[in-house]
């Protein structure tokens, strides 16, 4: 899931495709963990795990099919890559979370509002009590929408859990 996370708040990927292929010839059989698309080009990402680290150079040697899903680069990345940062991860999931619930009901004119008390940096706390919301919930996830967007950051994001004293300034 972490990796999922990563490639949904990279800027650069533009559509990504879970387990898309198995790799052939490979024993025991191993599927490719998801195929990328980004600004650069195409790329199909592994992750290993446990005893296919010592498989790396085996599972390197697979041949990328061409057609449908495209073609491109491979590349292997051991757990502790992809499980780097747990803080960061939960709060990408909290952030997607709020935002997926929310997103029907945050208006271009919350998102407005929010980047101005942002200007001089607040805390989601303080939005949180801006009467000019009407829940809580709404401007913690115009303020994320904000976030994923790029147009607000978080300078804890990857070193501390989201929480009302988490402060938001411009990107």
């Amino acid at each position: 899931m972490n990796l999922w996370l990563q490639l949904e708040f990279d800027h650069n990927v533009m559509a990504y495709c879970e387990r898309p292929l198995r790799i052939p010839d490979l024993r025991p059989p191993r599927t490719v963990d998801f195929w990328v698309r980004a600004v650069d080009g195409d790329r199909f990402l592994i992750v290993l795990r446990g005893a296919e680290c010592s498989q790396d150079a085996q599972i390197q040697r697979f041949d990328l099919p061409v057609g449908r899903i495209g073609s491109g680069r491979r590349f292997t990345l051991p757990p502790q890559e992809v499980d780097a940062n747990a803080v960061l991860f939960g709060n990408q999931a909290s952030i997607l979370q709020h935002v997926a619930v929310a997103r029907a009901q945050v208006t271009e004119e919350m998102k407005r509002r929010v980047l101005a008390r942002c200007e001089d940096g607040t805390t989601l706390g303080e939005l949180e009590n801006d009467p000019s919301f009407t829940g809580t919930m709404l401007a913690r996830a115009a303020a994320f929408a904000l976030l994923l967007d790029e147009r607000l950051s978080c300078p804890t994001l990857a070193s501390a859990p989201l929480s009302r004293t988490s402060r938001m300034v411009p990107a």
